[in-house]
């Protein structure tokens, strides 16, 4: 018995994170990053709970967020009823026109594993080869590891298979739990759930935060995913962690509170007498006076004006030019038959008698020129 109650709560856990961790934070929200072997050991766990394939249940969660208790909403106890939210809603054949993996999971549909797991989309086989694999593997426990841990494992794998179902029915009822935050839709804190959920039931704080890993966000919300994340995060094996920031949003939310507190404690005004508005004397039908009528203008007649034709027009002979032939040149005289006036004979440097100069005194070491011979 004590082997079967430790197989069944270390299996309940490890399929129950699956769920929260894998299925849920990581491929719907991808609200944290993770090492790849990490990223199958969770998935693996929430697909071996009879979760279904992994791109077919993250495209139908965030068709839930985007349409969150509304009519387009796959599960919303709001208006498909309670039987709907709880289970009706995987038993269709396909997807509704407004959901398409190929839009709102195409980053799941890029690992050929989940590629394989989902069967091109056709619900019915996707959820054959999830069942033929979670009984063939409890076979198999049942040889190698006896009847108990094989019992153990399909019994853990059931309840957790219950938790997401029934997370989509009771976080959805107003009266169920309560709200940290206002909003259109339903959801609300089930303490409960949280605790059989690994820390998925604080499902307001989810919808007010989708993409938080962390969804208990006060002291006594405990969220054990988190926690696990945290230890992941602790031996690297998680990169990036998304969470949401609290205090600014609690602020506003105690600003509201106060307004509403303040509001409350205003005595009430008096209510004013109703105004009727008298009724207003019915004017005298008023009629337009008939305009006399204008006399008619005379027709006018535009003249006819006829141009006349081109070839009628008779234009003034204009002058004969004089040929070309008939010009005469003036004869130019030719430079050699011009007459140049003679100059005059310039006196020849010979016959010219300079006047003397006077002699200079003789400078020592200085040797006098001879003119003539220069």
């Amino acid at each position: 018995m004590t082997e079967f109650l430790v197989v069944f709560l270390a299996l309940y856990i490890w399929h129950g994170l699956g769920v929260t961790i894998g299925y849920h934070r990581l491929l719907s929200h991808r609200s944290f990053t993770c090492i790849k072997p990490l990223e199958y050991f969770f998935v693996l766990g929430g697909y071996l709970a009879f979760e279904g394939s992994p791109i077919w249940w993250a495209t139908m969660h965030r068709a839930h967020h985007r349409h969150v208790d509304t009519e387009l909403d796959p599960h919303s106890p709001r208006f498909g009823g309670v039987w709907n939210a709880y289970v009706g809603w995987t038993m269709y054949k396909t997807y509704p026109e407004h959901i398409d993996p190929n839009t709102q999971g195409k980053d799941l549909l890029k690992d050929p594993i989940y590629r394989f797991l989902d069967q091109g989309g056709d619900w019915t086989k996707a959820h054959m080869l999830n069942f033929a694999f979670g009984i063939g593997l409890r076979v198999a426990m049942y040889f190698v590891f006896g009847w108990q841990v094989a019992l153990a494992s399909i019994l853990a794998s059931v309840a957790v298979l219950q938790i997401p179902l029934l997370l989509n029915v009771v976080c959805h009822m107003p009266k169920a739990g309560y709200k940290n935050y206002g909003g259109a839709d339903d959801s609300v804190n089930v303490w409960w759930v949280a605790v059989l959920a690994m820390g998925e039931g604080w499902h307001n704080n989810h919808h007010m935060f989708p993409g938080s890993a962390r969804s208990g966000l006060k002291l006594h919300e405990i969220d054990v995913s988190w926690i696990i994340l945290r230890v992941c995060k602790w031996f690297n094996w998680v990169g990036y962690m998304n969470e949401a920031v609290v205090p600014r949003f609690e602020a506003k939310q105690f600003a509201a509170k106060q307004k509403a507190a303040l509001l409350a404690q205003l005595p009430e005004m008096p209510k004013l007498p109703e105004f009727q508005m008298p009724e207003m004397p019915q004017l005298p039908e008023f009629s337009m006076p008939r305009m006399p009528e204008m006399p008619k203008l005379p027709e006018f007649q535009m003249p006819e004006f006829q141009m006349p034709e081109l070839a009628d027009l008779k234009l003034p002979k204009l002058p004969e030019m004089p040929k070309l032939s008939d010009f005469q040149m003036p004869e130019i005289a030719m430079l050699q038959d011009l007459q140049l006036p003679e100059l005059p004979q310039l006196p020849n440097l010979a016959d010219l008698h300079l006047p003397e100069l006077p002699e200079l005194p003789e400078i020592p070491g200085l040797q006098k020129p001879n003119l003539a011979q220069s």
